[in-house]
């Protein structure tokens, strides 16, 4: 499915924008790191290969919003406040070691 996506980008007519470290699609190879830049040519490291790349090769810029890590959060409606999973567990802990100390309290009167 992100194949497609990416087959969709626009390809690059020229590598005067691209800069090291940038992130690009090949439609062999798949994604890439640039590792240096030349006139007409780029160094691409995919993964296990490295790969000089010309302007023909069909080249793409990978948005920086395709490789940003997906993140889920998941809220629970608790007493009638929103609030997230983790806060949720972590209140329900400190509930539950609460609990724990009352009866140690109670045992011991």
């Amino acid at each position: 499915m992100i194949d497609n996506i990416f087959n969709e980008l626009p390809l690059l007519k020229d590598f005067k924008d691209l800069k090291e470290r940038n992130h690009v699609y090949s439609r062999q190879y798949g994604v890439g790191i640039i590792c240096s830049l030349y006139n007409d040519e780029i160094v691409v490291q995919f993964s296990g290969l490295r790969k000089r790349v010309a302007v023909h090769d069909e080249i793409s810029r990978v948005p920086a919003k395709y490789l940003q890590k997906q993140t889920t959060k998941i809220e629970v409606s608790h007493d009638g406040n929103a609030m997230s999973f983790k806060e949720f567990k972590k209140r329900n802990r400190l509930e539950q070691k609460r609990a724990e100390i009352r009866q140690a309290l109670l045992k011991i009167k």
